[in-house]
């Protein structure tokens, strides 16, 4: 704030002694200044585009050159898919003559995009399209030797080259992409679709001279064959809609021409003969049933899902039951239709062998079906799912493997069909075609550096505009602003010298207003204001003794007495001594008089409450607005002996459009209320509503302050008994808890399985306090109720985890570290979820630690990898901490780490001192500085082979 201060003292300095003429001529400057700043940005602006047009042109001769590598790699692409097709027998020479000029264009292109000096910011770092180029082109020379050596496919040749050749395309697309004029972006954008069609069109050329050299599909190619033919129609579609109207045209004469059509009828000649077989369909659709929501899903619903969990077992779900089982049937029956249809195939379809494979599937839908009934049996006899999925005596479990095995080679063993078309053939009629694309693409590249040419020219003579209407408006205008700023200031000089005046008490003092302007208006309002500046002082002074007043603690009643106390004493008001205040019964709606000064006795009584509607401050209650009384009139309903004459001015008090109360003055006989005098009752009124809101909040809030209170102690106590739990099986560990408040945001579970081992559990909620421990008892019920059955810590771990996402808000979730110590091992299983290290002590040194390898708890739905295992020795330590104890800070600002975590634990396990010193080292590190998060420490001794705690 200060320094906000010293900056606005600083910037008002050199105005402080600026006179009036000079501060007109500095507004006549802003505007000439802004001017010549935004044409001199005009201005530059224009140079820039002139000179990236520029750019854009150099950038279109790269582009050329990068044309002309990729067409040599396009060409030793092709002639490397024939020399593969033909098992090296054809295209050998060629094919290195063409690695040569390949290398010769790549080392051309490198020298030339390292010598260039690219001005454009988007271009000042080579894109990372050209860096994957080069990075793919050092292993080019492995590729073409495995090529040689005939121990590539194609498939990976092609692909390895079409990587290339896709860098490049994106480098040619950066150094495009950023044109500044509209009409070149989009020539820029078509020529690029061009040439990705292009791209689609050589890499099909390859693929099929490939195929028709070998008299077949390879492995993989036919699906990339497809591929390619919709590639080509996305980017010529992206071309078609981009282009202009010329290039268009030439390019459907092409694409209509003898030669594109011989090559659309050997492409369908390639699709024919490359779909698949029966088998191969009927597979695929085999396969949708028997997995993902089939066979196999549904059944696995109904094993896990078809119970839910009770308190003392599972206990069935026949609405689960049923659904799943229905589920499961559904897509048993159409895998057994499908099995029907593949089993009627003839032989020639489907062998013999491949038929066996066919009844191992069978065979294994059968023992799925057969499980059905069994599982919902068991359910109702109340097995737990553990029993039913794993336990060979009394579960269902079904070995898959044979069937996964037998399905997996029937689709690998499936083939497609093969085609006979004459390679050169091919090779001869596509080219034709090819010639008269590229022939279409050389023109695109040439418009685009014309136009790049023209934008430049048009950059150049808006910049020579711009000079020029800058300097005609910077004339004009300086012109017209000295005439308005010497009749400006000869005004506004007049009108100081009417403000000094009255400034020194001259309320006479009246300002001549000449003009209907703005200082016209301005001078009327000075007028005015010599009128009312004494009843606005009066006004101020009475509305800063009101909020004073406010400010006290003291109780309404007492306020308003005030109020009124304060009112009274001023000697320029056209009032009488007498007064009170009405505020409004919710109940009854009646104005009840709780503030009065000077009041006849009758009236105390009389006006002690009021209707709505009910003399004159009834009737301000009903209406809202002001009623106002010169004298005594037939409105004035309350009457007595001796009263006097006098006037009245009525005022309802409200506050966002609801009635508080009733102000009442009384005015002399006679006396008409002016409208600066209203004004003035107003403000106050105003200003009496905001202390009787202010005070009835200040009520409600401390009601709401003592009930908040308790309910917070009632909640803490249900939040304390849920997260004790008597299940916590703690002997032999050493644990150590220090929450910041009543109810801790860590957690502590210990717990051992039926069958043996050791599950412990630390986990540490956001945040801390009631709002980080209302988790606690839902991760401590599924913690204690699957470990009693049996249930492994890994498969605990996915469902506190599935729980936590499913049903605590966003942002919420738990850092935790899970041991499970098997009594069959010696070792210990850690998954350590975002908490610090877990560390393991041996001889009173530190052997090793398990640092964080999971996400916390409750932020994704996931299933965790294998856990960290640590071989255990007889008295061995396992130590594990919450964030509290590593985000530990001191006076300076400085963090304990886990570095100075270690350093305390191991002082304390060498002299084999209690847990509790942990909390003295801390204290003395913090300095005085208060706990900042809750604190838990648990430590499991390892007292025999694979037995913990």
């Amino acid at each position: 704030m200060r320094l906000f201060s010293t900056v606005s003292t600083i910037l008002k300095w050199p105005f402080n002694t600026v006179t009036l003429r000079e501060r007109l001529l500095l507004l006549l400057l802003v505007p000439l200044m802004g001017i010549i700043l935004f044409s001199a940005h005009e201005i530059f602006q224009a140079w820039k585009v002139s000179e990236e047009m520029k750019e854009i042109g150099q950038r279109s001769d790269h582009t050329l050159g990068i044309n002309q590598l990729l067409q040599a790699i396009q060409r030793e692409r092709e002639l490397t898919a024939s020399y593969l097709g033909s098992e090296g027998t054809q295209h050998k020479q060629a094919l290195n003559i063409q690695r040569q000029s390949t290398d010769q264009l790549a080392d051309h292109l490198r020298e030339v995009m390292d010598s260039h000096s690219m001005k454009a910011s988007s271009l000042a770092q080579p894109p990372i399209a050209w860096l994957n180029y080069e990075a793919s082109r050092l292993g080019l020379k492995s590729v073409r030797n495995k090529v040689d050596q005939l121990t590539l496919s194609f498939y990976r040749a092609n692909s390895y080259y079409s990587e290339m050749i896709r860098a490049l395309l994106d480098t040619a697309d950066h150094m495009m992409r950023h044109a500044p004029d509209l009409a070149l972006a989009n020539l820029s954008f078509a020529h690029i679709n061009f040439l990705r069609g292009l791209e689609q069109v050589d890499q099909e050329r390859s693929v099929l001279a490939n195929a028709f050299v070998r008299g077949g599909f390879e492995h993989g190619m036919y699906a990339l064959f497809q591929t390619l033919e919709v590639g080509q129609k996305i980017y010529f579609g992206v071309f078609r809609r981009t282009a202009q109207q010329k290039d268009i045209h030439l390019f459907n004469k092409i694409t209509r021409s003898p030669e594109a059509a011989e090559v659309a009828r050997m492409k369908e000649r390639a699709f024919a003969s490359g779909t698949a077989t029966r088998l191969y369909v009927l597979l695929g659709r085999l396969y949708r049933h028997m997995a993902l929501r089939g066979v196999y899903h549904s059944f696995k619903n109904l094993v896990l899902r078809g119970s839910r969990y009770g308190h003392d077992n599972n206990l069935p779900n026949p609405d689960l039951q049923k659904r799943y089982r229905a589920e499961f049937y559904t897509s048993y029956q159409a895998s057994q239709k499908i099995i029907k249809k593949i089993l009627a195939l003839p032989p020639k379809e489907l062998p013999s062998e491949q038929r066996r494979l066919v009844e191992i599937i069978r065979e294994n839908l059968r023992a799925y079906q057969a499980n059905v009934a069994l599982v919902i049996q068991q359910q109702n006899a109340g097995q737990s799912i553990y029993r039913i999925d794993q336990d060979p005596n009394h579960g269902v479990k079904i070995n898959d493997t044979p069937a996964f095995h037998a399905i997996e080679k029937l689709m690998n063993t499936t083939a497609v069909g093969a085609f006979d078309v004459s390679p050169n053939a091919w090779l001869q009629v596509s080219a034709i075609k090819r010639t008269k694309l590229r022939a279409l693409e050389k023109r695109l590249a040439h418009a685009v550096k014309e136009r790049a040419e023209e934008a430049r020219h048009e950059a150049f003579t808006l910049l020579i505009s711009a000079m020029l209407i800058t300097l005609i408006m910077v004339t004009i205008i300086s012109l017209l602003g000295g005439r308005l700023i010497l009749s400006l200031q000869r005004r506004v000089k007049r009108l100081v010298t009417s403000v000094d005046r009255i400034a020194n008490g001259h309320l006479d003092e009246r300002y001549p207003v000449q003009l209907n302007d703005e200082i016209g208006h301005l001078g009327e309002r000075v007028n005015l204001m010599a009128e009312r500046l004494d009843l606005h002082h009066t006004t101020s002074a009475i509305i800063r003794d009101l909020l004073e007043s406010a400010l006290e603690p003291t109780p309404l009643q007492d306020q308003l007495d005030q109020s009124l106390t304060l009112l009274f004493f001023q000697d320029n008001l056209p009032i009488q001594a007498k007064g009170s205040i009405f505020l409004v019964d919710e109940e009854s709606d009646e104005l009840v008089m709780v503030s009065h000064h000077g009041l006849h006795p009758h009236l105390l009584s009389e006006c002690a409450r009021i209707k709505p509607g009910h003399c004159l401050c009834g009737q301000a209650a009903q209406s809202r607005e002001p009623v106002l009384a010169a004298c005594l009139d037939e409105r004035h309903s309350v009457h007595f002996d001796d009263i006097q004459p006098h006037g009245h001015v009525c005022l309802p008090i409200l506050y966002r459009d609801k009635l508080l109360g009733v102000f009442n003055l009384y005015l002399p006989d006679g006396h008409h209320c002016t409208a600066s005098e209203l004004a003035f009752y107003e403000a106050i009124v105003d200003t009496l509503a905001g202390v009787i809101v202010r005070k009835r909040v200040e009520e409600e809030v401390e009601r709401f302050r003592g009930r908040l209170l308790f309910e917070r102690t009632f909640i803490e106590e249900i939040v304390a008994k849920m997260r004790a739990s008597s299940r916590f099986d703690g002997k032999d560990l050493r644990t150590l808890e220090a929450p910041v408040e009543r109810t801790a945001g860590d957690i502590l579970l210990s717990a051992y399985r039926p069958s043996g081992g050791h599950h412990v559990m630390m986990g540490d909620f956001t945040g801390h306090g009631l709002s980080a421990a209302i988790g606690g008892p839902m991760v401590s019920d599924i913690f204690y109720a699957m470990t009693a059955k049996n249930f492994a810590l890994q498969e605990i771990i996915d469902e506190i985890n599935q729980q936590l996402v499913s049903k605590t808000p966003a942002g919420m979730f738990m850092a935790a570290v899970f041991i499970e110590l098997d009594n069959g091992q010696n070792q210990a299983r850690i998954w350590n979820c975002s908490t610090p290290d877990v560390l393991l002590f041996r001889d009173g040194e530190l052997h090793d630690r398990v640092t964080s390898g999971y996400l916390a708890r409750g932020i994704i739905e996931s299933k965790e990898s294998p856990p960290t295992e640590v071989s255990l020795c007889p008295g061995d330590r396992l130590i594990a901490c919450t964030d509290g104890v590593t985000e530990t800070f001191n006076r300076n600002n400085e963090e304990l780490k886990q570095k100075g975590v270690d350093a305390l634990l191991e002082q304390i396990i060498q002299h084999n001192g209690p847990l509790d010193e942990l909390l003295q080292g801390l204290s003395k590190f913090r300095q005085g500085v208060e706990q900042a998060d809750d604190i838990t420490v648990v430590e499991v001794r390892v007292v025999d082979f694979g037995i913990a705690g």
